[in-house]
């Protein structure tokens, strides 16, 4: 696909997306090629999404090239200054920086970021220096993982069958406590009655 587009960048989304607009006054959202930053809820999160930030402000005029469109159809690309080369790419800052993984599974070893997340981590930067990092693919596969036990323990049988006893029962202890309240005022009026009151 590999097409090349001058692009001013609306707005940074985190880490490893930004909107871009295009010179036709298009907008696009972009998931950037070869990177995966993490999640919003994890701990280097927002500073990954702030460095992000820092990095598309320093320079006013940026160029994208398009790789691919992802299953959300978003563009998949590499953000890069105007004028300078796809190795001074937004994306290589992020993994350089360790507040972004190379997601080599996505490819980007034709790009050098092999080498840019080998300097990360020989540097100690960003999420390399951080006891107990999770990569964001793992963190959001333990949340995927997490939301389905609680789908299926609340759609299980036996849930369902003991919240359906729990409802019988309530509902026949009503029953029985509105029986029983109007059977006791009734012996009270029939006392009454016999004592002639």
């Amino acid at each position: 696909m590999a097409e090349d587009y001058a692009v001013h960048v609306v707005r940074v989304i985190d880490g490893d997306s930004v909107k871009v607009q295009l010179p036709n006054g298009d907008e696009y959202s972009v998931r950037m090629y070869g990177i995966d930053a993490p999640e919003k809820d994890q701990r280097a999160g927002r500073d990954s999404h702030d460095h992000l930030r820092r990095v598309v402000r320093s320079r006013r005029e940026w160029r994208l090239r398009v790789v691919d469109v992802d299953r959300y159809q978003r563009l998949v690309g590499v953000l890069y200054p105007e004028g300078g080369s796809v190795r001074d790419s937004a994306n290589h800052a992020m993994v350089e920086s360790g507040l972004a993984y190379w997601y080599r599974e996505y490819g980007g070893a034709e790009l050098g970021f092999d080498d840019s997340e080998r300097f990360a981590k020989r540097e100690r930067a960003g999420v390399w220096g951080q006891q107990g990092s999770v990569k964001p693919w793992d963190h959001r596969r333990a949340k995927r993982a997490q939301q389905r036990q609680s789908r299926e323990a609340a759609e299980s049988p036996w849930v369902i069958l003991i919240g359906g006893v729990f409802k019988l029962v309530g509902a026949v202890l009503v029953a029985m406590l509105k029986a029983s309240a109007s059977s006791s005022g009734g012996r009270r009026r029939r006392r009454r009655r016999r004592r002639g009151w």
